[in-house]
């Protein structure tokens, strides 16, 4: 199923539930049908597809519209909660709390079970906002249908042109390749090699997704994190220790699809850390790899196993 369809199969539910004797009992029925009718018909807005909006015309007026509210807002300062800063602050932000604007709604972005209802607030506002600056009273946020396998990479009118004319470009997004670093928010991140396969099914048929990667962070202290996301022990985590020497490794422990405990235990000698957070096991029951395993192996050696739950941090 599309995300779109999910949606518009949960707002037809929403309305179903709206529209039951139960409702009608404390609302009259003719403001029921006048409630509908304005959301249905006052002021329609589509919202479409960007590939689909692209491909008919490169510089359709929704994809203009947006180049230019994007620009207004990107040029109005932080403080300002229509600029876009302030926007994507509300997501998540690497600002110290105490340096954040009074009142400020930062970092509230939610990833429980509040995650749909807080995003479709959230676009209704950001769109409104949007709306505003683009000075076309019309305007409806595209969207991006990534399910067809043509349209798994960032939309053409975010990636040209790639310069400072165009606002919905970010030169904080470039590619990158193994052994390339980056600056994104005072870290510095580092594309390292792994070892695994990357693939996708597609009607029934196998896209190749590319190389699997992992990645080296290094923290504003000059910290380093390894995070070898699914892969394989490999001898290179040797040299990824030798020149990047991180304090804390992410690896995965579930064997059958990725290494094992036994492998993940050395891989944190090859690597010199003191602390190793296992991932990608548990998922399903061919994942036997534990965490409990891991501790067995390595804490002996004195390397730190942090056993984390969603949400929680650690030391």
């Amino acid at each position: 199923m599309e995300r779109r369809d999910f949606l518009k199969g949960g707002a037809g539910l929403a309305a179903t539930v709206a529209a039951t004797p139960a409702a009608a009992q404390t609302i009259n029925p003719q403001l029921l049908e006048s409630i509908k009718l304005y959301w249905c018909f006052a002021h329609p807005r589509l919202r479409r597809n960007i590939y689909t909006l692209y491909n008919s015309n490169n510089n359709h007026p929704t994809i203009a519209a947006y180049r230019t509210a994007v620009g207004v807002m990107r040029s109005r300062p932080a403080t300002d909660p229509t600029s876009w800063l302030y926007q994507a602050n509300i997501h998540g932000t690497s600002t110290p709390s105490g340096s954040w604007p009074a009142g400020a709604p930062w970092a509230t972005c939610n990833h429980g079970w509040q995650f749909l209802a807080w995003h479709r607030m959230y676009l209704y506002w950001f769109e409104r906002i949007v709306r505003a600056a683009s000075g076309d009273p019309t305007f409806a946020l595209p969207y991006w249908d990534y399910a067809p396998a043509s349209n798994r990479q960032i939309p053409p009118p975010f990636r040209s042109p790639n310069n400072a004319s165009n606002a919905l470009w970010d030169s904080t997004r470039p590619g990158m390749n193994s052994g390339g670093s980056l600056q994104v928010a005072g870290l510095t991140i580092t594309m390292t090699d792994a070892r695994h396969s990357s693939g996708f099914i597609d009607d029934g048929k196998m896209v190749y997704m590319g190389e699997a990667a992992g990645f080296v962070i290094r923290l504003e202290d000059q910290r380093a994190i390894y995070f070898a996301g699914d892969t394989a022990l490999f001898g290179d985590m040797q040299l990824i220790g030798e020149r990047y020497a991180p304090e804390i490794a992410f690896l995965p422990i579930g064997d059958r699809y990725t290494m094992g405990p036994a492998d993940a235990a050395r891989a944190c000698q090859m690597l010199g850390v003191r602390q190793v957070v296992p991932m990608h096991w548990g998922t399903f029951p061919v994942l036997t790899g534990t965490p409990g395993e891991l501790k067995r192996l390595v804490e002996p050696k004195g390397i730190q196993v942090l056993e984390l739950k969603p949400g929680q941090t650690a030391e």
